[in-house]
């Protein structure tokens, strides 16, 4: 047996085993390259996708953001719409006062004109126009006396309702507050048209009496309206809107590790934000606060500029008209029209003025004796009116006095 073995066959076994060696080699190398590849490529898709995700969560709340702005900028245009058209009325309301009031001071002097004019000597040769005058002349001062009480009370409306258009105006104006303006616009326009009326009828009456042919004249005018819009101030806050990403449940067992590090990512950005949105809040809130309050002292800032600037312009009207309140002694006048004397030279006391009934737009009486007061004091009379039939004279001083008051004393044209 042995000497028919062939050696050949030994040598092509062992060249077989040798290249199956070699193939199952590449084979598991083979297998390791293309097997071990698509994990690394799955987890470097997911980072791109988590990246991605990122920007498009940024863009999303910057979008948000600027629609919000948006809509509370046309929400507060919105509820301002109420407070200008309130503003508009009140703008009416003092328009319609200050034409009936003018119409009765021309009524006032007119008739006193009419009363020593030759024109009143031949009214008083006829008995019935002689009632007939009487009758409206004392229904013109009571009209007048109703007017000033009106003028009154619509100026604590007035500023009741500008003070109130600078505050908060989330919420509409006040009913009742809206109805009484109203209510004065009804009274005063009925004052209005039938001063008007009255002012025609005086004025026929002279032409008549005269044996004038010339045209009526009506005594009526016009009011500019005030317009008073104020801007409004838009504020924004962001809000940041996270989402929840899911991840593709066949390669969960090979991304848990990554899927559980941008899970904690995720929480501690969404703290962080949390945080942010919190001290944003805080902050915008104290600005909040401070804003309201530079606005409000830059309005106060601005009346009291607006005071002063207006006392000015009409600080010669002051001088001539007003001279024994604003010239000095060293005697004060009380309320009672009582003398104290004080330590330096001073102006009239407002205090006193208001508690002397000085300022009474029905009464002259008490503005004559409290200015003949100030002048047996020591103090110049200048220009001042003290007449009690000077209707015209007196009731501008009275409303000039009203009108610059709080400036004068900080101009030190009055003490307090």
């Amino acid at each position: 047996m042995r000497d028919n073995f062939n050696p050949n066959v030994d040598v092509v076994t062992k060249v077989l085993q040798i290249l199956g060696s070699i193939l199952l080699i590449a084979f598991l190398f083979l297998m390791y390259t293309f097997m071990g590849r698509p994990h690394e490529v799955v987890v470097e898709k997911q980072q791109a996708a988590v990246a991605d995700l990122k920007t498009q969560l940024l863009h999303q709340v910057q979008a948000d953001a600027e629609r919000q702005a948006e809509a509370e900028v046309e929400e507060r245009a919105r509820q301002r719409l109420p407070w200008t058209r309130l503003l508009d009325r009140v703008a009416h309301a003092e328009a319609v006062l200050n034409e009936a009031a003018d119409n009765y001071t021309t009524l006032g002097t007119k008739r006193h004109q009419l009363m020593v004019s030759p024109q009143g000597r031949n009214i008083a040769t006829d008995e019935a126009r002689v009632a007939v005058f009487r009758a409206n002349t004392q229904d013109d001062e009571g009209q007048f006396r109703k007017l000033a009480e009106l003028q009154n009370e619509f100026l604590e409306m007035s500023i009741q309702a500008r003070t109130s258009s600078n505050g908060d105006t989330t919420t509409a104006p006040n009913e009742q507050l809206v109805a009484s303006i109203e209510r004065i616009i009804q009274q005063a326009s009925t004052m209005e048209r039938k001063s008007s009326a009255n002012l025609a009828k005086i004025d026929a009456e002279m032409a008549v009496s005269s044996g004038s042919t010339g045209t009526l004249q009506t005594a009526i005018s016009s009011a500019a309206r005030r317009e008073d819009d104020e801007q409004v101030k838009a504020e924004a806050a962001a809000i940041a809107k996270l989402r929840a990403i899911e991840m593709d449940k066949a390669v969960e067992s090979r991304v848990a590790a990554e899927k559980e590090r941008l899970d904690a990512e995720r929480l501690l950005e969404a703290q962080r934000h949390q945080k942010l949105l919190g001290e944003i809040e805080a902050r915008r809130q104290n600005e909040k606060i401070e804003a309201d309050r530079v606005r409000q002292a830059n309005i106060d800032a601005e009346r009291m500029a607006e005071e002063d600037r207006a006392m000015r312009a009409d600080l010669d009207r002051i001088r001539s008209v007003l001279t024994p309140f604003i010239s000095k002694a060293s005697v004060q006048i009380t309320a009672n029209n009582q003398r104290v004397a004080t330590e330096n030279p001073q102006p009239a006391s407002w205090a006193a003025i208001q508690g002397s009934k000085a300022l009474d737009p029905t009464s002259r009486y008490y503005w004559r004796s409290f200015v003949n007061a100030l002048v047996s004091a020591g103090r110049e009379k200048g220009a001042t009116p003290t007449d009690e039939y000077d209707y015209e004279g007196v009731g501008k001083a009275q409303l000039l006095l009203k009108k610059h008051a709080d400036a004068m004393i900080r101009a030190g044209l009055l003490v307090p």
